[in-house]
């Protein structure tokens, strides 16, 4: 039942009753039971807790509410704490670790009406583009085995796009909401660093438990700059699983960083009103990192669209030039003290790609400071620019989904592993809200899609764009997996 079908759609029929949710919960075990052979699922709940969440489920319909999440299957990344259930990061070294307790994210989509199915797949400590790790093993893409669906939330989208979730809650850091989504065809959301709590995610959370306490290195990167967002099939989903979590208020700044986010309950008058009056920048991102031509190009006919549709537009293809070099300097000096803790004694325990990491020796802070300068005066020019054009649009990626050797050939030229990724990594710098919405497929019938960008805490407007894009794109339903 959910080949074609988003959470707003299950959710509308469940509150008409033309559905039961004892039916949604069948065809999330369908969905289970087919994609079984991808192994993006890391843990399931038993029958037994299924059917407790159905009583509840019906109690709360039969009591009248109406919430936009509520009887919707929700899956969570491996890196984000749901109470009473495994916490490994993918990693040998927390095999045996399970939660105590929800992460904020996981608890304001659960009393949003949600039900946690499943926890996900994702590259140990989050730490890839494509998702395998030692204790579970390589997730495939239900487009094709040899392809990977991207990562490091690789097991979020496989788990979306099969129906086995309908929301996943994962994290974004250089790329990883973004990235995969683009492999499968989905929508994701970047909210604004802080709009949402960052507290009960691994890795970086320095000495406290793997929980929903854990706490982050304050003075880290990874603090500053990654986030909890979600992967779903439609817009419309988006918005109910951020207008859902914001209005929970977990936000880590108390409640100045969620009324900005708030913005989103503004009247739908005012804010088509802004909507027509604000200009538009975007890029074919070449600039920043070589973009496949099949890209390039349909990203040029949706500008065309919109202006058609009585948006103004500006080219500015060297947008955010220097960002992604920033970012990359910037990630270089990241210590990770808190897996080097954990890893002491047990070095052989980690990936490979990990040991080679931690084996380099600690950089120097004057050199991070040096960087960081660097870092925030690249970002603070940068967000002048929103002043004028609020929103921005260029490539996820210069190349759809590739193999799990993370190489792609683009315009002739060898790009692999994180250079992948430089488009989502130039605007993590940033610290502005994503989102990202399918537009095309290539010629061997492979998604692909784009960044809106909006200056910080305008998600509003971010997703009201992506909503017009999804309009003049299909939806799920042109970019659906069929299996």
């Amino acid at each position: 039942m959910f080949k074609k079908l988003d959470a707003t759609a299950i959710n509308r029929s469940l509150l008409a009753k033309d559905v039961s949710i004892r039916e949604v919960i069948e065809g999330h075990k369908a969905a289970f039971y087919a994609s079984e052979e991808l192994n993006a699922i890391t843990y399931h709940k038993s029958d037994i807790e299924l059917e407790v969440d159905a009583e509840d489920i019906q109690r709360r319909f039969d009591d009248g509410d109406t919430r936009p999440l509520l009887g919707i299957p929700i899956s969570v990344k491996d890196v984000i704490a749901v109470a009473k259930m495994p916490l490994t990061g993918g990693s040998l070294l927390l095999a045996d670790n399970v939660a105590t307790k929800s992460a904020p994210v996981v608890q304001a989509t659960i009393e949003g009406g949600g039900f946690v199915v499943a926890k996900t797949n994702c590259p140990e400590f989050a730490f890839g583009i494509t998702t395998s790790n030692l204790l579970y093993g390589t997730t495939l893409s239900p487009l094709d085995p040899l392809l990977s669906p991207g990562g490091s939330s690789g097991g979020e989208a496989v788990s979306v796009a099969m129906g086995v979730s309908l929301i996943g809650v994962g994290t974004d850091f250089g790329g990883s909401l973004r990235w995969p989504s683009q492999c499968l065809g989905l929508t994701s959301l970047r909210p604004t660093p802080q709009a949402l709590s960052p507290l009960g995610h691994i890795p970086g959370v320095g000495r406290s438990p793997f929980d929903g306490d854990a706490q982050y290195d304050v003075a880290s990167l990874q603090y500053k700059l990654q986030v909890p967002g979600f992967i779903a099939r439609s817009v419309a989903d988006l918005k109910s699983a951020l207008t859902t979590t914001s209005l929970v208020r977990g936000s880590a700044k108390g409640s100045s960083a969620t009324d900005s986010v708030a913005e989103l309950s503004k009247s739908r008058s005012k804010l088509a009103l802004e909507m027509s009056e604000v200009e538009i920048g975007w890029s074919d991102g070449n600039a920043i990192s070589v973009v496949d031509e099949e890209i390039s190009c349909a990203i040029e006919l949706i500008v065309k669209e919109l202006e058609v549709g009585g948006f103004k537009t500006r080219y500015q293809g060297d947008g955010f030039v220097g960002a992604r070099e920033a970012f990359d300097e910037l990630r270089s000096y990241e210590d990770l003290f808190a897996i080097r803790q954990l890893a002491d004694g047990r070095f052989g325990d980690l990936s490979p790609s990990l040991q080679k990491i931690i084996s380099n020796p600690m950089r120097s802070r004057d050199g991070y400071e040096l960087a960081r300068a660097n870092g925030e005066l690249i970002r603070g020019n940068l967000l002048i620019g929103f002043d004028t054009t609020p929103l921005f649009i260029l490539p996820v990626a210069g190349a759809p989904s590739v193999g799990h050797d993370e190489v792609a050939i683009i315009n002739s030229k060898k790009v692999e592993g994180f250079n992948l990724m430089a488009h989502c990594r130039a605007i993590s710098l940033l610290g502005c809200p994503v989102v990202t919405v399918p537009i095309a497929k290539t010629r061997q019938g492979l998604p692909f899609g784009i960044q809106i960008v909006a200056a910080p805490f305008r998600e509003d407007l971010a997703l009201e764009l992506a909503g017009v894009i999804e309009s003049i794109t299909g939806g799920w339903s042109y970019f659906s997996i069929e299996r």
